[in-house]
């Protein structure tokens, strides 16, 4: 059973440390069924009135988008949730439908140029990288290219060398004390 933030708010966490590695385990909360049907019941009579409050401002910003370009009031668009099932997601527009802009003020940092086009980005404004990069080395490559932008090269450059010094021990430490190849092993082991 996956448990949410929300459980394990309410779970109570043990701490436990052996020489290996230290773990957190937590006990969720188990309620009953009476409390999980009125929980469930209460949740959507807030929701409810929670919109039914709201939709006077609702329906004021959906005028003024809609007076604004005579574009389409809201943004649809697939996303996946709880064990992967798909949903369609709706919000307001937040861009000009017409955002020519986009093109020639953004960059993109991406494998799929199509889809860079495709949200309206031009490709020749998209830094690229393998497909294959894959978890902390992407930061290193053009992906990091907004961590320079905000932290500035010099911290960007002690990054860059921090990364370094884990390859180096890495590369030249005996595997059975190489805290990265054990961490790595436990990936496989667990």
């Amino acid at each position: 059973q996956t448990a949410s933030l929300a459980d394990l708010s309410a779970a109570q966490l043990h701490f436990r440390s052996n020489p290996l590695m230290s773990v957190l385990t937590a006990q969720l909360t188990q309620y009953s069924t009476i409390t999980r049907i009125f929980k469930r019941l209460s949740d959507i009579f807030f929701s409810l009135i929670a919109i039914i409050i709201s939709s006077p401002i609702m329906l004021v910003v959906a005028l003024l988008i809609k007076h604004e370009d005579g574009g389409p009031v809201y943004f649809r668009q697939q996303r996946i949730g709880i064990y992967g099932k798909p949903f369609t997601m709706y919000k307001f527009r937040s861009m000009n439908v017409n955002a020519e802009a986009i093109k020639k003020h953004f960059v993109a940092v991406s494998t799929n140029l199509e889809k860079v086009a495709e949200f309206g980005i031009d490709p020749n404004n998209a830094f690229g990288f393998w497909n294959w990069v894959g978890g902390r080395y992407s930061v290193d490559s053009a992906v990091g290219t907004s961590l320079a932008v905000v932290f500035g090269p010099a911290r960007f450059e002690e990054f860059l060398h921090g990364f370094h010094e884990i390859d180096e021990y890495f590369a030249n430490t005996p595997f059975e004390k190489n805290v990265v190849v054990l961490l790595g092993m436990l990936n496989v082991w667990y």
